[in-house]
């Protein structure tokens, strides 16, 4: 009955912030009502029950926030009941949750290695540090509190403590720092210990040179480390063990690392058992005392990044660089390569996921980036004549295949493929008759897993850096495909810490000072209300809402600042349209919608968002202010670039066109023949697409919502360039960045094509004015090529699901309504000439008269399953 309970949308978290406990139900009875709820948190090891809401009258069952004080470093065990208007009780599994250091002052003090002065040091070889400690007594358990600055990686005794990858995310290190609680109760024994921790540079700590300013960021410093194990003993007693100028400092086989670079590990360097109590450091140096970051250090309060799919190569083949190794798809991550040959060869290592023509590794266009380091590259030195075993820890790689230097022939059974993300749990499932559309769904969920690495990465390899625009348009297909609030709640912190005071945003988050004066506009900026609005209407979240208004007003007013006579021109445009040719700027910005269009376009959602987070957040003064402000910019857009007499949007194109419907520049009126203007746009191009990404955001919406989803689903699924089909008879495994197959070949800018194939063809949504899937709308398409498609996701209050087939005589659909939802079922009116009413008949339909569609006709359901037969 009760299940699915997260808090803070993570199941068993660490946290620093109020604990707000969220769970789903699945009544076994479609007439069960809820009454009310207890929570009970009590501690784990003592029993203690802390907080008891006793029961409360609701059927609310989200976001249910915990209001008592809260020990730091501890663990505690919670449980839900419920009743049902019958007074019959139901209650949960125990769930769990611990907490950081919450207000608690650091005892320990940041560390450094002897020989890592200062930022000016180009030395970019990782820090060994160790600290051996005596237990005297029994351990009841003992937590660990530690954030390693770029990156690091945590033993006791040897052991691993943390099974994650890359565990410090990516921020403005001046602005907030996240550190890591682990559970190390099972590392220590009753006796002599050592932690033993190496720290890499990450992006922390980047002196090579490159267009973003990396090695010149604000924060950026050598090398550090904080971290306190607490101990409880079982004879009540506890221990601290803090960072301090007592622990020791070397340095060791890592001789360099950086991201977007790779690691060089010369094993000889190894020094044997250093991780272990009985080494000898007598010849390390102690470590020195170093300045703070500058950022308030919080818990991370996401899910960690971790090996999400393990697989082998397929194929190999030699050249004269190599061998190259086919590992059958993009991904990002590492490999973990078996490595033999004799004592000091040195085995260099490359990753790419494009060829040349001759088959050899082709890194150049994405390498031009990076300057004073080999880009995506690995360098191995042997210590012995035996085999021995390598990945990164401090890098990750984009890349398909890998070019490895050896004077052996290597097998395919030496490398095991690791492709590593956040774990995010996957939330939805699509699925049609049609094997192309079902592929292009693969690309789509490809790559949006390979660049969840703590922040929402553009690419895999060339940049590795979170572009807002992206983000703000790939951000409704990931809400939508993975359980991802709590990853893009910390997403718009960092895009929030990045804001000026005078209200604008860079064009890349974290940023070192980059993007501030160039590529920001609205169209780049436009997460800053996106993310919010759409993790509202498909998870509920007012919180983000909350957060985010002070930020998005003041991004408003900027905007105002920007604009002449209510029109704005500085943005990027609608990046990456088609074009024959290399990937470079010239090309990548041949789009034929005006910059001043799609930015002012921008500008008038920007003014709509704000005005609804006024509303949700019940600021109705500013709301009316926000509606005024953009109903002023409406007129200057329609003023300024439509012809009504021609229905012509400035720029004449799909884009153009598409931009004024999605973005609320039409009237009602308009929209149909707008509509149909973009319709014979599409067959005056030879039914082939002509847009960017922000076109094709408009794009496929528009016509989707039009009744026009054929249209869109054959440009993208066309034969030849430019299509999505033309990527996956190039081979494709991924989303590319251009449609020629120009630039990065793994990147998720175009990956809003998901959540048009959930939408419109599988046929589900949450309502415009939903509230985390409250409201849903079923509305399956009737002219698809193909004879079924489904599609499920797990909505905040269960899995809600579509399925329709189809054959010459009948239509069927199928759907499933959570409990708490509303479901919205929208069918034709005649299907095949015949009426279709008498379908609803024995069902609990209640019928809703279709107001914005006479063809159809719209009923309502509540929780349960129903079939309709057409």
């Amino acid at each position: 009955m009760i299940h699915d309970i997260t808090i803070n949308d993570l199941k068993d978290p660490v946290i620093d912030s109020v604990p707000r406990i969220s769970w789903k139900l699945e009544p076994k009875n479609s007439d069960f009502s809820m009454k009310s709820y207890r929570i009970c948190i009590k501690e784990k090891d003592t029993g203690t029950l802390i907080w008891d809401s006793l029961f409360v009258e609701s059927r609310n069952t989200r976001y249910i926030p915990v209001s008592v004080n809260l020990k730091s470093l501890c663990r505690y065990v919670c449980e839900v009941s419920i009743k049902d208007t019958s007074d019959n009780l139901y209650m949960s599994e125990p769930f769990f949750f611990s907490t950081g250091k919450l207000e608690d002052k650091w005892t320990a003090k940041w560390i450094r290695a002897h020989f890592a002065k200062d930022k000016y040091e180009t030395n970019q070889c990782a820090s060994y540090l160790r600290k051996t400690f005596y237990a005297e007594k029994e351990i009841k358990n003992a937590t660990i509190a530690i954030c390693g600055l770029g990156q690091f990686y945590a033993m006791i005794n040897g052991q691993k403590i943390h099974d994650d990858f890359l565990p410090t995310p990516y921020t403005d290190y001046s602005k907030r720092v996240l550190y890591r609680v682990y559970d190390v109760t099972e590392n220590i024994k009753k006796g002599q210990n050592a932690i033993a921790v190496i720290l890499g540079n990450g992006f922390y700590n980047s002196t090579t040179k490159d267009p973003w300013q990396s090695s010149t960021a604000i924060w950026k410093d050598c090398p550090k480390l904080i971290s306190e194990l607490h101990i409880s003993y079982k004879d009540g007693t506890k221990e601290v063990i803090n960072t301090d100028n007592t622990w020791k400092s070397s340095k060791g086989p890592i001789i360099f690392n950086g991201m977007r670079h790779g690691e060089h590990v010369d094993a000889r360097l190894y020094q044997n058992d250093w991780e272990l109590a009985s080494f000898d450091d007598s010849s390390w140096g102690n470590t020195a005392y170093a300045r703070a970051p500058g950022g308030v250090l919080s818990v991370m309060e996401m899910e960690p990044i971790r090996i999400r799919h393990s697989f082998g190569p397929i194929n190999k083949w030699n050249n004269s660089k190599g061998w190259i190794i086919d590992c059958k798809r993009s991904i990002a991550g590492v490999a973990r390569i078996a490595l033999k040959g004799k004592k000091d060869s040195m085995i260099t290592i490359r990753y790419s996921d494009i060829l040349h023509e001759d088959g050899s590794l082709d890194q150049e266009a994405l390498a031009s980036f990076s300057q004073d380091a080999p880009f995506h590259t690995d360098i191995y030195t042997k210590a012995t004549d035996g085999t021995e075993y390598f990945y990164p820890i401090f890098s990750y790689h984009g890349f398909r295949y890998i070019e490895i230097n050896t004077e052996y022939e290597p097998d395919l059974s030496d490398f095991e493929i690791w492709a590593l993300a956040n774990e995010l749990d996957t939330r939805s499932r699509f699925e049609c008759a049609d094997d192309t559309v079902n592929r292009i769904q693969d690309l789509c969920v490809n790559s949006s897993e390979s660049m969840l690495f703590s922040l929402m990465a553009s690419d895999t390899a060339r940049e590795q850096t979170s572009w807002t625009g992206d983000t703000g348009l790939s951000v409704e297909q990931m809400a939508t495909n993975f359980e991802s609030l709590a990853f893009f709640r910390n997403w718009q912190k960092v895009l929030r810490e990045a804001q000026l005071n005078s209200g604008t945003v860079p064009c890349i988050v974290p940023s070192a000072g980059w993007g501030y004066n160039g590529m920001n506009g609205p169209d780049w900026s436009h997460p800053i209300y996106e993310v919010p609005m759409q993790f509202y209407r498909y998870y509920g979240d007012m919180e983000m809402i909350r957060d985010n208004y002070e930020a998005l007003s003041k991004y408003c007013a900027y905007l105002d600042t920007m604009a002449n006579n209510g029109i704005v021109k500085y943005g990027l445009g609608d990046w990456c349209p088609p074009f024959i040719g290399k990937a470079i700027s010239v090309n990548m910005e041949s789009f034929k919608c005006p910059i001043e269009v799609s930015d002012t376009a921008y500008y008038h959602s920007a003014l709509k968002s704000a005005q609804k987070s006024a509303e949700i957040l019940r600021k109705y003064k500013e709301a009316d202010d926000f509606s005024q402000r953009a109903q002023y910019v409406k007129e200057a857009f329609r003023n300024a670039f439509f012809d009504k007499e021609t229905l012509t949007v400035k720029g004449n194109c799909q884009t153009a066109t598409a931009i004024m419907i999605f973005h609320g520049l039409a009237e009602n009126e308009e929209i149909p023949l707008l509509t149909a203007k973009l319709v014979q746009q599409v067959e005056d191009n030879y039914g082939t697409l002509d847009f960017g990404i922000l076109g094709q955001k408009a794009v496929l919406n528009v016509l989707g919502e039009n009744g026009y989803t054929l249209t869109a689903l054959k440009m993208l699924t066309k034969k030849g360039f430019p299509s999505m089909r033309h990527w996956l008879d190039m081979g494709a495994t991924t989303l590319w960045e251009c449609w020629n197959g120009g630039g990065s070949r793994n990147h998720h800018m175009f990956s809003s094509v998901s959540e048009f194939f959930y939408k419109y063809i599988a046929g589900i949504m949450p309502s415009k004015d939903a509230r985390g899937f409250d409201n849903i709308i079923f509305n399956p398409p009737l002219d698809m090529p193909f004879n079924h498609a489904k599609a499920s996701i797990n909505t905040p209050n269960g899995l809600s699901s579509i399925s329709w087939e189809k054959d010459d005589d009948s239509f069927k659909i199928s759907i499933k309504v959570p409990y708490n939802s509303k479901g919205y079922l929208y069918f034709p009116t005649k299907y095949r000439n015949k009426d279709t009413k008498s379908s609803l008949t024995g069902q609990g339909f209640t019928y809703i008269k279709s107001n914005d569609n006479k063809d159809k006709y719209v009923v309502a359901v509540e929780y349960g399953i129903y079939i309709l037969k057409l």
